[in-house]
């Protein structure tokens, strides 16, 4: 029985040790965020539609996908990444998009603010 509790304390140190590891993780990755909305709140865009036509070609959207980027823009309409970024994500929620182009749409939005510094 010794045997059996002293195996169970060395589990229990190391899913502790491993929580540790995946909180830091996760707190630097929430500070890597949190710096790339701040920028794109603070990066102006001179041309919004232009930037997203250019978004929309580098991405490879479809037809369906540019239509519901062009719905979503007046709703999220800003001068700044932050709202082209946001039109993205936007458009995933258009009712009748297919699960793979609402996934393709969300992943644009978080690629475009991906590359923000």
């Amino acid at each position: 029985m010794q045997c059996f509790w002293k195996k169970k304390g060395d589990f229990t140190t190391n899913i502790l040790n491993e929580l540790k590891t995946i909180l830091d993780k996760v707190s630097v990755e929430l500070s890597r965020q949190r710096h790339q909305i701040s920028f794109s709140m603070n990066s102006s865009v001179d041309d919004p539609m232009k930037t997203i036509e250019s978004f929309n070609r580098q991405f490879g959207l479809n037809g369906d996908e540019r239509k519901t980027v062009e719905w979503a823009w007046p709703q999220e309409a800003g001068d700044t990444m932050f709202t082209v970024v946001n039109a993205y994500t936007r458009s995933a929620q258009f009712d009748g998009l297919s699960a793979e182009s609402s996934y393709k749409l969300q992943r644009v939005g978080g690629n475009v603010l991906g590359v923000l510094n």
